[in-house]
């Protein structure tokens, strides 16, 4: 597990740079703030960054939907079901399972505690 994250790390910090969070332009931001509801048959996920001292990336599941960084957002849209929300930190990873019905939104909020 050690050799894995290292691993991880290395991919996700490579060298001194860390590497940018991909932004939405103010106008694809402003329309995220109205929570809008999902799409029919789906869910809404939103994972809010608190806290958060270096960049982490979020994984449901096994798939990584992005990162966040300190006062940072974003939303999946989803199936219903059940999914594990993974944030990864410099020094340990946490999971979150949540469910989710059609048509409901939920927010979670991932923090890396020192």
């Amino acid at each position: 597990m050690k050799r894995w994250a290292a691993l991880l790390v290395a991919t996700v910090f490579p060298g001194h740079d860390e590497p940018e969070i991909p932004m939405a332009t103010p106008t694809d931001d402003a329309a995220g703030k109205q929570f809008v509801a999902p799409s029919p048959g789906k869910a809404a996920l939103y994972v809010v960054g608190s806290r958060l001292v270096t960049i982490a990336p979020i994984l449901i599941g096994r798939t990584n939907v992005g990162s966040l960084i300190n006062q940072t957002w974003m939303r999946v849209d989803l199936a219903p079901g059940h999914y594990d929300v993974w944030v990864v930190g410099p020094h340990n990873t946490a999971s979150r399972s949540v469910g989710l019905e059609a048509g409901s939104t939920l927010f979670i909020e991932v923090t890396i505690m020192t």
